[in-house]
């Protein structure tokens, strides 16, 4: 994968630390699957299909 650009590295932490809030919010509704689909939607905005493919892949490996 290429590597994210500081605001890339950025906009992917405030996504995840927002995600953890959702998270909050979901587990008292019991919706969490929502949460993961938000934050993915999310990451694809940021980084679009191929690269967001990339970095999923990325994450899953590591």
């Amino acid at each position: 994968m290429e590597f994210l650009t500081n605001e890339e590295h950025e906009a992917i932490n405030r996504i995840y630390e927002e995600s953890l809030a959702w998270l909050v919010d979901a587990t008292r509704l019991r919706d969490i699957s929502t949460v993961s689909k938000l934050r993915d939607q999310k990451l694809l905005e940021l980084l679009g299909p191929k690269r967001f493919r990339e970095f999923k892949a990325e994450v899953k490996s590591s």
